[in-house]
């Protein structure tokens, strides 16, 4: 059977969807900041600090490497951060009225539409009343009955008493939880969120060295060109004399 069930693979869709065209319209938003905070001021500090003969080659390699920068740096950072939110590390991965947390390698623990939660993956289970969990073993009572559920070989007991279900001595009763609390404590474990550094470092390191490069390269072909004609006007002026 299926990890993600259909209903749940459609409301991720439409939730990722929604997710990237945002993070677009932020990277635009961004990049648009950032090319006047930084193309305003590197540009006049380009002509005023530039001599005479180079005052062109360096505006139009500054103008290009800051709005190069500008739109890779906002459009990696957010690429980073879509990315780094919709991976196992980070957040609790919920869309409008589904909630869904990993319990293992293979096992879902969900609820759609505010419904009771059940456990999705190679065996399914479902109408959990409460659920605790010890090492491969998730187990709790459902209705009139105790289950327990191995997420190492998919291994279902069901008994209408918890001491029939043979587990661990560790499994205990008193361990049950609600499902919202148990989904609390779950989500909690995941992670906080990705920093600061996580999000920016790497997408600054490349929009830099993008840029540069970028920027390098058009000062050298645009004082290639000033020199060529300078020497075509130069030849021209030998010549008409």
């Amino acid at each position: 059977m299926e990890l993600f069930s259909p209903s749940l693979l459609a409301a991720c869709g439409i939730g990722v969807l929604l997710a990237f065209l945002f993070f677009c319209v932020l990277a635009l938003i961004m990049a648009v900041i950032l090319l006047v905070l930084l193309g305003v001021p590197g540009l006049m500090l380009s002509y005023f600090l530039s001599k005479e003969g180079e005052r062109l080659s360096n505006c139009l390699s500054t103008i290009l490497g800051v709005t190069l920068f500008s739109l890779l740096f906002s459009l990696f950072t957010f690429i980073n951060y879509f990315a780094i939110i919709c991976s196992d590390r980070h957040a609790d991965p919920s869309f409008g009225d589904v909630r869904y947390v990993r319990i293992g390698e293979n096992y879902l623990y969900e609820s759609i539409d505010g419904l009771p939660f059940y456990i999705e993956g190679p065996r399914d289970y479902s109408n959990i009343d409460s659920i605790a969990d010890y090492g491969d073993w998730v187990y709790g009572k459902s209705h009139d009955k105790y289950f327990a559920l191995s997420m190492a070989d998919s291994t279902l007991k069901e008994d209408s008493l918890f001491a029939n279900l043979e587990l661990p001595d560790a499994c205990d009763p008193s361990n049950f939880r609600d499902g919202e609390s148990f989904y609390a404590e779950k989500c909690g474990n995941v992670g906080t969120g990705p920093s600061l550094f996580d999000v920016m470092a790497k997408p600054f390191f490349w929009a830099l060295l993008i840029s540069g490069l970028s920027s390098f390269f058009v000062k050298k072909v645009v004082q290639k060109i000033e020199n060529w004609i300078r020497d075509w006007r130069a030849r021209r002026k030998a010549i008409e004399e």
